[in-house]
């Protein structure tokens, strides 16, 4: 047997047994999503774990299959150029793009992201079945058509240009495969062509589906497992908070996907849309070859961002807001 077999025989394992509840299955309690309740769609909501948005950054609510998504709005200056959605990775959520969205909608670029179905505090469904690759999908295509709606009566041109981070380029992968005619293009910052490879896959659903998404937190960081919120870094703080917030479901079922997900190259090679793969110099969850093949296979175009690991909008959001910028800006002259 293969490594790449034996990893995805792993997964589906593992999530037959929490399905079965067959191991031990820590869930958070429930408890209501902050800011969300009795809000309307798109109606203000208030920050995530006192995590205060920067001047320019709206923080709002959409309604997608999942339920409520608590959400991020930058409005364009002057004259809007076009929409661009916003898609976060794995343990993540809108708020990796509080750098990123303000810097875009200064180049004239309405700018939106969202956390996804169980990340913080956007609505969680029940069970890990509810966090398969198509639901995540439905979600997005449930946010573009609102925000395409809503872009045609501000008179912002054009249809929603997606930006997948990591895992949100999974989820926007899958979403132009299957939904093209909706997208004015494509752009995956360090997402690679099909499954991550390597055992950290494992270790997440392991300390998911037993001890939860703040066990996991604090066998990452040991040395901060036991300080109070206010004895520790006001960023490591916030990120204890998301993964203790976030759904052990979506967890799981996050981790499944990347263990799992199949080569979408060959259903994005015949969609016509314009592609842009990107990635940091030194990322390390995919192979920055493999991310460069995959752009060759696509005939994309390539963009790789100096001095930058995985986490590119943390890492260097000028320099990946001017590579976005100008790709899109190309599309438009």
């Amino acid at each position: 047997m293969t490594v790449s077999s034996a990893l995805r025989r792993t997964c589906c394992y593992v999530v037959a047994l929490i399905r079965n509840s067959k191991m031990p299955y820590a869930r958070m309690p429930v408890k209501p999503r902050s800011g969300t309740q009795g809000s309307d769609s798109m109606g203000e909501i208030s920050a995530f774990a006192g995590w205060t948005p920067p001047p320019g950054v709206d923080l709002v609510a959409v309604d997608a299959g999942a339920g409520r998504l608590t959400a991020l709005r930058s409005p364009a200056h002057g004259s809007p150029r076009g929409l661009i959605l916003l898609m976060p990775g794995y343990t993540a959520s809108k708020e990796e793009f509080f750098a990123m969205a303000p810097a875009l909608a200064q180049m004239g670029w309405e700018t939106w992201a969202y956390s996804h179905r169980g990340q913080a505090d956007s609505s969680a469904p029940r069970g890990v079945e509810e966090y398969r690759l198509e639901r995540f999908v439905a979600d997005a295509l449930d946010v573009v058509t609102e925000l395409r709606e809503r872009g045609r009566e501000a008179g912002v041109p054009g249809r929603p240009h997606l930006v997948g981070h990591s895992f949100g380029g999974v989820v926007a992968m899958a979403t132009a495969a299957e939904s093209p005619q909706s997208l004015g293009s494509l752009t995956t910052m360090c997402t690679g062509p099909g499954p991550v490879r390597g055992a950290w896959v494992i270790d997440a659903m392991l300390a998911a589906a037993t001890v939860g998404g703040i066990g996991r937190w604090n066998a990452i960081n040991p040395e901060l497992a036991h300080l109070p919120p206010e004895s520790m870094p006001e960023s490591d703080a916030f990120r204890r908070a998301r993964f203790a917030a976030s759904s052990n479901d979506h967890l799981v079922g996050a981790a499944a996907i990347l263990a799992t997900v199949a080569d979408l190259v060959p259903a994005l090679s015949e969609r016509g849309l314009p592609l842009h793969v990107l990635h940091g110099e030194h990322d390390d969850v995919w192979p920055v070859d493999q991310q460069r093949e995959m752009a060759e296979r696509l005939g994309a175009r390539y963009t790789v961002i100096a001095g930058a690991g995985h986490s590119v909008q943390r890492d260097a959001p000028r320099a990946t807001v001017l590579a976005i910028d100008e790709h899109l800006g190309g599309l438009s002259a």
